[in-house]
């Protein structure tokens, strides 16, 4: 079934562009200010939780990316892409900006989807990025980061995002990665018609707790003793990776990536607050009954993060033997699984034969992207 999708979707995509204008993209970095209420849990979190109610107005940074590529039938349809921990809207363009991504646009899902005929919003979450930076523990949780979200979606389909081809767009196509995942998560427990459309990237519905928490957890400390130089003005409950070992590990699988982008993601890469860990670690994924719209997980046949399987043999780096991860296959498969969570949903999932956890960053991202707009066409989007 999947294969026939891909394959008809596929000439539909052609077909869709035949004769478009091929033009450069026009991007802009914008932001804009929200307000936003949540429960959020009181840290440390105890059993039963408790919550307390946070508020507060925070500017969002933004980058804004009208298509290269015109199709009139996805010209108000809007890409809300939300990045995951430790990085910013840049993982959505190769590392970088479009005029800066690393190898062109072989790892950029922007430039991809610009193409497509898609207008694209890459956000830098609260907390990251030039985003503001609020308290990192009791602010930077997951439910606020969903009113975050929720209030991002609101603004576009009004026609309030500040660009200058203003319009409301009435069809939302949320793609979230790892932490994005999860906030998408939410957003469809929440509010399940905010998005037209859900992709979620390197998520299932469960996490291979055994992994972060011996190899993950341990590498994440106050980023301002990672980086004095550039996080010092940071609270201490900022946090950032300080093992580069456990970055790539979390990240990649072995001899299927460049190593130049590994390098350059782990000198770019970014801080989390604790409560965005906790929360996340504690809430976990829930189950949507209230979302009906399409929904496709693509998640990494060896992401390290979320498949439990250990592979039967550990592969071998320059830094020594590494232990793998997989995420089966069928219908016992951790992605086959996470349908649990959408029982009322057109579910659909992709698990990449060759990636890890970042699956954007690994030589086959752009049969990644490809499934993922094929997806797209094949729901009418």
């Amino acid at each position: 079934m999947k294969t026939a999708l891909v394959l008809v979707a596929s000439t539909l995509a052609g077909k869709t562009l035949a004769g478009a204008g091929n033009q450069s993209p026009s991007c802009t970095d914008i932001s804009f200010p929200v307000t936003v209420t949540a429960a959020n849990a009181i840290i440390p979190i105890t059993t039963p939780i408790t919550f307390q109610q946070v508020s507060g107005t925070y500017n969002i940074a933004a980058r804004y990316c009208e298509p290269q590529n015109f199709v009139e039938s996805r010209e108000n349809t809007l890409q809300v892409l939300v990045h995951g921990i430790t990085y910013t809207r840049n993982y959505w363009s190769g590392d970088g900006t479009l005029e800066t991504s690393y190898d062109g646009a072989m790892y950029s899902w922007i430039d991809f989807a610009s193409k497509q005929g898609y207008p694209t919003l890459s956000i830098d979450r609260l907390g990251n990025g030039l985003s503001d930076h609020p308290d990192p523990v009791n602010v930077l949780q997951s439910p606020l980061q969903v009113e975050v979200s929720h209030q991002i979606i609101t603004i576009a389909r009004n026609g309030n995002l500040p660009i200058s081809k203003s319009r409301k767009f009435d069809k939302i196509v949320y793609a979230g990665h790892s932490y994005g995942s999860v906030l998408g998560n939410g957003l469809t427990v929440k509010y399940p018609n905010d998005a037209d459309a859900t992709i979620l990237t390197g998520l299932t519905s469960k996490y291979n707790f055994g992994f972060i928490e011996s190899v993950f957890v341990p590498a994440v400390v106050p980023a301002s003793t990672v980086n004095p130089k550039k996080w010092s003005t940071l609270n201490s409950g900022y946090l950032a990776i300080d093992n580069k070992t456990a970055f790539e590990l979390g990240f990649y699988y072995p001899g299927y990536f460049d190593q130049g982008l590994v390098d350059l993601d782990w000198e770019n890469s970014g801080t989390v607050g604790e409560g965005e860990l906790e929360s996340a670690l504690v809430f976990g994924p829930e189950v949507a009954t209230g979302y009906v719209n399409p929904i496709l997980d693509i998640t990494g046949q060896h992401d390290s993060l979320m498949c439990t399987n250990p592979d039967p043999i550990t592969a071998r780096t320059p830094t020594g033997l590494w232990q793998t991860y997989n995420c089966g296959n069928g219908d016992n498969s951790s992605l086959a699984e996470t349908k649990s969570l959408y029982p009322n949903a057109d579910y659909e999932y992709y698990a990449p034969l060759a990636s890890g956890h970042c699956l954007n960053f690994h030589y086959d991202a752009q049969l990644t992207f490809d499934y993922a707009h094929n997806w797209l066409n094949w729901n009418g989007f």
